[in-house]
């Protein structure tokens, strides 16, 4: 994912609009450089090559495409969601307060592992990228971003100049805390 989607939004009052309000202002360089790690692949996907053609100008296109896609298949479940996250996050508080931050960190995933020394490492599973990524924090903290949608694997986000991000999917047992759905989707 371009890091330039990541974006830098304040947690206590980040919602969809706030987030794409600040994609869409990124500037063309920032588009074109983020997007240059795909020089290397042997078949860019359309909308890649697409950015970086128009830079930030086709910043527009792919939020306006979130927001269909948000109303489409997310809003009637959005208010679900928002507290089987929230679930997931007061489990993790709990563990965090009764067993510290390093056995929090350590069952956020099973590859990702927590080192006293301030550093997160992630074990790439095989057939990706070989060995471990190694996330030094070096006191910058780190921004915790369950998400529903990841079901193996963890992303990060590491900017300069910002916190660095971690996306982990929620809870294997999150469904135990969905109500049984009223309508056949």
């Amino acid at each position: 994912m371009p890091d330039f989607l990541g974006a830098d939004v304040p947690t206590g009052r980040r919602r969809l609009g706030d987030e794409l309000d600040h994609i869409v202002a990124v500037c063309d360089d920032r588009v074109r450089g983020d997007l240059a790690r795909y020089d290397d692949m042997p078949q860019v996907p359309g909308i890649v090559q697409e950015l970086r053609d128009e830079g930030g100008r086709g910043l527009r296109r792919v939020a306006d495409a979130a927001w269909a896609l948000h109303r489409a298949c997310l809003a009637p479940d959005w208010h679900d969601m928002e507290r089987v996250i929230q679930a997931d996050t007061q489990r993790r508080a709990r563990t965090m307060a009764e067993q510290g931050v390093g056995r929090m960190l350590d069952t956020l995933h099973p590859r990702l592992a927590w080192h006293d020394r301030g550093v997160l490492e992630y074990a790439e599973p095989s057939g990706f990228d070989e060995g471990v990524w190694s996330v030094p924090l070096e006191g910058r903290g780190l921004e915790l971003r369950p998400c529903l949608f990841l079901q193996d694997g963890v992303g990060f986000l590491l900017q300069d100049g910002r916190r660095p991000a971690l996306f982990y999917p929620v809870a294997p047992d999150f469904h135990q805390d969905r109500p049984s759905p009223a309508a056949d989707a």
